[in-house]
């Protein structure tokens, strides 16, 4: 839910599944946070992202804009975001 004053649940949820996206992460985010349409939560889940910075971008970019929700994933298993969908 997003942290907003009114409590209310956005319209719109984004799911961005990353792993080692370091590279293309910024640009992803940035898209996303630049639309026109404003409510909105973008849900970012981290699959072990152990090998590159991506965690650390997502976590800047939380400080910043308070319609990001961060999951991480913390063990390296078979976990594939998809299944968050059901």
């Amino acid at each position: 839910m997003r942290k907003s004053e009114d409590h209310l649940m956005p319209k719109v949820s984004v799911i961005m599944p990353i792993f080692n996206s370091e590279r293309f992460l910024r640009e992803a985010i940035e898209s996303i946070l630049t639309q026109t349409l404003r409510d909105f939560e973008l849900i970012i889940v981290s699959e072990h992202n152990g090998d590159d910075d991506s965690d650390n971008i997502v976590l800047e970019y939380m400080k910043q804009d308070d319609r990001i929700v961060f999951l991480k994933n913390e063990k390296k298993k078979e976990f594939h975001s998809q299944s968050i969908m059901g």
